[in-house]
């Protein structure tokens, strides 16, 4: 909790404020095979941290996909080596690095093409990570040469991208785009709901039901044709992360609305969209 009021950011504490199994449990509802997890690693707490994440990989085969996640703290981010020793005393968990969100205070400023980001990359080129990053705006000229620098090199990208991420994902092979609040709330219109604005879940989901058609409208007009454009570089999420996110109901809801989004793309996209790509990925 501490860390997270450093980065000015309510994420939930696993297994006190959000039980693993509880997350299955949603899962197992909702028909959620497996997902995505960023697992955010404090340096001062990286072997309590790993050890953690390793009894819910052994207990949930299979369930979450680990990503070791920066603590966008400065005092507490894990650096380079500290990321390489936590992958060589343990061979195939992590699949990835991030999210490195660029937005953030303690990363304001800093480029996809930073020097201090360069390493990372080098190390997931090394050990066959994914590398997922939230750009900040204004740096399309930057996504693109990290792209061609590190061509073997996935890189997962979402956020921040909207108006040219279609000709990204077109260009370069190993360019990938997940979609998911805006499959939440109406981008850039902060009177509907928004996973993150609204403060209590009561709040959200009374919102959420009074837009939906509208967010499912706009979120249908805004992606369908870059996906059936790129049927193999979308991927679905749903950029769960605080407390309220993990709750049944909202879960519930999230899943619903992405399925009747994927139920509107072409038939031959919607299994892609859905998990194949994303299990291509890992």
């Amino acid at each position: 909790k501490a860390m997270y009021a450093q980065a000015d950011y309510d994420g939930a504490v696993l297994e006190k404020d959000i039980v693993a199994g509880s997350i299955m449990c949603v899962f197992d509802k909702t028909g959620v095979k497996s997902a995505l997890g960023f697992y955010v690693i404090p340096n001062l707490l990286k072997g309590i941290a790993v050890v953690q994440i390793k009894e819910i990989d052994e207990k949930f085969a299979g369930r979450i996909t680990p990503f070791i996640m920066t603590a966008h703290v400065s005092t507490l981010n894990l650096q380079p080596a500290d990321v390489e020793s936590v992958l060589q005393a343990n061979p195939g968990l992590f699949k990835g690095i991030g999210e490195i969100a660029l937005y953030k205070d303690e990363y304001k400023g800093i480029s996809p093409d930073d020097v201090s980001l360069l390493p990372f990359y080098d190390i997931a080129a090394s050990h066959g990570l994914v590398v997922m990053i939230h750009p900040d705006d204004g740096q399309r000229q930057a996504i693109e040469k990290i792209l061609q620098d590190y061509p073997s090199v996935n890189f997962l990208f979402h956020g921040g991208m909207r108006s040219y991420v279609a000709e990204i994902v077109a260009k370069y092979p190993n360019a990938y785009y997940s979609i998911d609040g805006d499959l939440n709330d109406i981008p850039d219109e902060h009177e509907s709901a928004n996973l993150y604005g609204d403060k209590t879940k009561e709040e959200f989901v009374v919102k959420f039901k009074r837009d939906y058609e509208r967010i499912l409208t706009t979120a249908i007009t805004n992606w369908r044709g870059p996906i059936e454009k790129n049927p193999t570089k979308f991927l679905w999420g749903t950029d769960r992360a605080y407390p309220m996110h993990f709750d049944e109901e909202v879960g519930g809801l999230l899943d619903e609305i992405a399925r009747s989004f994927i139920g509107q793309l072409d038939p031959s996209v919607q299994e892609k969209f859905a998990y194949k790509n994303a299990e291509k990925l890992i």
